[in-house]
């Protein structure tokens, strides 16, 4: 067919094809659209900010997108196939704007064929202002009290220091960041844990997601004088008598709470040690302060004692005093056997003394008859 001939066949009743041509094509996108479905999802609305503006405000989580596909193609579409954010990118003012939402397809779905995506909302009324970045210190946020009688010495942040990020007047409101709760209510030794950073703006940013958080715990130190305390002596040779000057002295203790507050001086807690003196005299002994550990002294009233060391039985009554104290705790023997043979030992001197005195009355009274009976026969 030549060209002459097929373009008088199309200019044929030209009129009528074409009114045929547009109603083919209203029912085929008739029909098209009758047969599509729509589906509606609810997707996170994200914000792009890498320019010089950041919101100011909270903008919305999520917002609502209408899919419309062919029946058998929407199972194929959901929530993972597709992003929206704001894009703040090329604004370089403050202010607020009518912000477009706009839409990102996963590759998944881009090869289905007559697919309409739209969000329901198409902006955001948006305040903006110009961002900013700062270094902040880390605070630890604890909770309760240690155990009693201990108490928190130091806390350690690592890293001491975290950068933020976010809007500038906002970051100017800051001076500080917090982690989220430490519990050290009713802990006697130290720790360390990892705590994430406490999240209350989320306009804010952080470098960080969590530090290294270090609390000493330490016993409590208390200092307590004890007056008084009599000086014992040990060692002490059995032919020999002691005495002590001072017999008392008062001294000072430091250490924690607990062991020192129940802490009970003994007899043998000041002692002085006379186990090499072999003769009588006067020694200048150091004083012994006999302690359990973690008590330790810190001061005290004498550090030397001047020691009397006399022969046993020419001690005065002080010395006897000391001495039977001293064979008491070697011998072991009780307060009540101590008396007992103090107590002997004073009827025997008794009893000789009063056997003693009628012999001597006799004696005289013989002697004074003998005299007279030789002055009567010399008459």
């Amino acid at each position: 067919m030549r060209l002459d001939e097929l373009y008088k066949i199309v200019r044929r009743n030209w009129i009528v094809k074409l009114v045929c041509f547009v109603l083919a094509v209203f029912i085929y996108f008739f029909y098209f659209v009758a047969t599509l479905k729509v589906k509606s999802l609810v997707v996170p609305l994200q914000v792009s900010a890498h320019g010089l503006m950041m919101p100011a405000e909270n903008t919305p989580s999520h917002v609502k997108v209408s899919v419309k596909a062919h029946p058998q193609d929407l199972p194929r579409i959901s929530e993972q196939n597709i992003a929206t954010y704001l894009n703040l990118d090329y604004y370089t003012e403050p202010g607020e704007y009518d912000v477009p939402i706009e839409i990102i397809l996963s590759p998944d779905i881009m090869g289905i064929d007559s697919m309409e995506v739209k969000v329901d909302q198409g902006s955001v009324r948006l305040a903006i202002a110009p961002k900013a970045r700062a270094q902040l210190p880390v605070t630890a946020n604890l909770q309760g009290t240690p155990a009693s009688g201990y108490e928190i010495v130091d806390v350690s942040v690592t890293p001491s220091t975290i950068g933020v990020f976010g809007v500038e007047t906002l970051l100017e409101s800051m001076d500080s960041i917090v982690t989220e709760q430490i519990q050290v209510d009713g802990r006697k030794t130290s720790f360390s844990q990892t705590v994430a950073i406490h999240r209350d703006n989320s306009l804010v940013t952080y470098d960080d997601d969590s530090v290294k958080v270090t609390v000493d715990i330490q016993p409590i130190t208390m200092t307590r004088r004890i007056v008084d305390q009599t000086v014992y002596l040990y060692g002490v040779h059995p032919l020999f008598a002691a005495h002590a000057d001072p017999q008392m002295i008062t001294f000072t203790l430091r250490g924690n709470q607990n062991q020192l507050g129940s802490f009970v001086p003994e007899l043998h807690t000041v002692r002085l040690d006379c186990s090499t003196i072999t003769e009588p005299g006067t020694y200048v002994l150091p004083v012994e302060v006999v302690l359990p550990d973690g008590i330790r002294l810190v001061s005290q009233s004498d550090r030397t004692a001047t020691v009397s060391i006399v022969p046993a039985g020419e001690e005065t009554e002080t010395d006897k005093v000391v001495e039977v104290i001293e064979e008491k705790d070697v011998a072991g023997q009780s307060d009540g056997e101590v008396r007992a043979e103090g107590a002997e030992d004073a009827e025997q001197s008794d009893t000789a003394g009063q056997a003693s005195a009628p012999g001597q009355d006799e004696s005289e009274t013989s002697v004074s008859e003998t005299e007279i009976l030789e002055e009567g026969s010399g008459v």
